[in-house]
């Protein structure tokens, strides 16, 4: 059984490998829409058969919405909500995880397949997904769900962990989602954001109304989410996938 899950998630990471000119395969393992719209949060992979394939890198929620997870070049940051209000989130970094997700998103990417590049101006997340799509087409990846990474200093960052407690019985908007969540404040701090760009807005990976899904991992703070709202400085540098 347990050989079968990890051929099962290494088929569906490995999907377009051999299509010389595509970029990395993009898996997800349950949706958002589910997610949202059905409350459907139960556990959908289990993280160690994720980091077991090299270089994979990954963003969604612990099953039961108990939490937030980053996966950073095979490497998972999982953060819990803290236990007490007005407490700090639990974080715990580990290289196989036996957590499980009620969502995930995932693709490898070797450090040789990604492309780099500076982004000049100042980055905030209301404008995130327009800097993308743009850069996105002029690279050749229009069309195709695109993982992505930026290096920076963020100005401010907020981070949001799902905290499945504060979830009124039955609610299923995102609204809803949105309000069950612990906010974890950062500012002036080098972090990595680690993302993902849809081809469409269909709510696979990504939430209502947007192409970008995208998570926070601040090293020097311990500390990970979902990133709800954040500035980076000029500078920053930006991950994408090479078409190999």
């Amino acid at each position: 059984m347990f050989l079968r899950r990890v051929a099962i998630v290494a088929a569906l990471l490995a999907g377009g490998a051999a299509a010389a000119s595509a970029p990395p395969t993009v898996a997800t393992f349950g949706t958002i829409r589910r997610l949202v719209r059905e409350r459907d949060a139960t556990p959908k992979v289990v993280l160690a058969d994720v980091l077991r394939l090299p270089h994979t890198h990954a963003l969604g929620s612990i099953s039961d919405l108990r939490g937030e997870i980053t996966i950073l070049d095979g490497t998972a940051w999982l953060s819990y909500p803290p236990a007490r209000t007005g407490g700090r989130p639990k974080v715990v970094v580990s290289t196989d995880s036996r957590e499980q997700a009620g969502f995930l998103v995932a693709a490898q990417v070797a450090p040789g397949q990604w492309r780099k590049a500076k982004v000049g101006e100042a980055l905030s997340s209301d404008g995130l997904e327009a800097a993308l799509r743009g850069r996105i087409e002029q690279a050749g990846l229009g069309g195709a769900d695109v993982p992505f990474r930026i290096d920076g200093r963020f100005s401010t960052l907020t981070l949001a962990i799902v905290d499945g407690r504060l979830l009124p019985a039955g609610a299923r908007t995102p609204e809803a989602i949105k309000q069950a969540n612990r906010l974890d404040q950062h500012s002036d701090v080098d972090g990595t954001l680690i993302g993902f760009f849809a081809a469409a807005a269909d709510e696979r990976f990504t939430h209502p109304d947007s192409r970008v899904h995208v998570h926070a991992v601040v090293t020097s703070a311990r500390a990970t989410g979902h990133a709800r709202t954040f500035t980076l400085a000029p500078g920053a540098t930006l991950w994408l996938p090479d078409r190999l």
